[in-house]
Order: structure tokens, then C-alpha cells, then sequence
């Protein structure tokens, strides 16, 4: 259960990398709106909770298989390390920022963007900004916790529909059932 949420967690993030090599919107108030959002800080620490969260489950699917021997745990860390770096090279604000601005640019007018802008250096954005990682744990132990608490439905559908697909369906030359006659007799 816990491979398929941290999959579903990571593929959250795998769409934006297709758009990487798009240039950035020719939108200088995107730019000041990424600023003032945080957001190359806020993707770093979302990438690194999803590289802890990985981590913690990664531990415990290692040891279940391989054991926690002083080997078995260096292997894991060098397996571990070259799973962070791999995800680090493929998913970074280097990488992610034109398509993010293309994304904000595509979704914002320059006045709902000023807006925003005006919204995150007031107070009550600086006071946002401040708790948001705090609110994104709390949004992705939510999530996590649900996701645990659905996952056994959700095996039991995929079980029922596989197993639906592969019985044989009733053949077209089977003989149907008669008919209700129109006219009393």
C-alpha cells in the first residue's frame, strides 16, 4: 500500500517535468509573483517531504526484505542516495519554473496577478506564507491517512473489475429468453 501512495505522491509531480523545456511566459509580474510566493523555497521543501516521506517508506520496505544488518543498511542508504539524486536531477525549480510560469501565466490576467502579488506582501499573505508548510504537512498526513483508509475498497474494485473483465461474456447465439406475447390468447 504504501509503494502505491508514495507512487501517487511522486506523480504529482512527474507532469510538470514534461513541459521543462518550454520557455518561461514573457511575463515579468510572474516572475514578481514567484518572488513573493516563495515558491522556488516552497517547491524545495515540498521535494523534500516527498524525499522524507520516500525515505521513511523505502526503510521500512528494505529492512522487511533485506533485513537491518550494518550491510543491509548500507546497501539501503547507497540505494536511497541514488534514488534522491535521480529525483533531484529530473525534478527541481530549475526544471520547474518555466512550466510553472507558463502554467500561471495561462491561468492569470496581469490584473489577477497584480492582485496576488498585492495579497502575498500584505501581512495577512506574509502570515500565509509563513504557515503554509505547516499547512502542507497537515494537508498530506490528511490525504495519506484517507488514502490508507481507502486503499483496501479501492484493491477490492480493481480485484472485482480484472476479475469481471476476464469471465467470459454471454455469447450473442445463446438463446434468448421468449418473449411476453402482445396479444392475450
Amino acid at each position: 500500500m504504501k509503494p502505491l501512495r508514495t507512487l501517487l505522491l511522486a506523480a504529482l509531480f512527474l507532469p510538470l517535468t514534461a513541459f521543462a523545456q518550454e520557455a518561461p511566459a514573457d511575463r515579468p509580474d510572474i516572475e514578481e509573483l514567484f518572488t513573493v510566493m516563495r515558491l522556488e523555497k516552497t517547491t524545495n521543501e515540498s521535494l523534500k517531504a516527498v524525499e522524507e516521506m520516500i525515505s521513511g517508506n523505502f526503510e521500512q520496505q528494505f529492512a522487511a526484505r533485506a533485513g537491518t544488518s550494518p550491510e543491509a543498511q548500507a546497501q539501503r542508504a547507497a540505494i536511497q542516495k541514488k534514488i534522491f539524486d535521480f529525483i533531484t536531477s529530473e525534478i527541481n525549480w530549475a526544471q520547474l519554473k518555466a512550466p510553472m510560469a507558463k502554467i500561471y501565466a495561462e491561468t492569470l490576467t496581469p490584473e489577477e496577478t497584480k492582485g496576488v502579488i498585492e495579497f502575498f506582501k500584505s501581512p495577512a499573505g506574509q502570515a500565509f506564507l509563513d504557515k503554509q508548510p505547516i499547512l502542507m504537512k497537515k494537508a498530506m498526513e490528511v490525504t495519506q491517512t484517507r488514502m490508507m483508509e481507502v486503499m483496501p475498497k479501492l484493491q477490492t474494485l480493481i480485484q472485482q473489475e480484472l476479475q469481471a473483465s476476464q469471465s467470459p461474456t454471454p455469447s450473442a447465439e445463446a438463446s434468448p429468453a421468449p418473449k411476453a406475447s402482445a396479444t392475450p390468447q
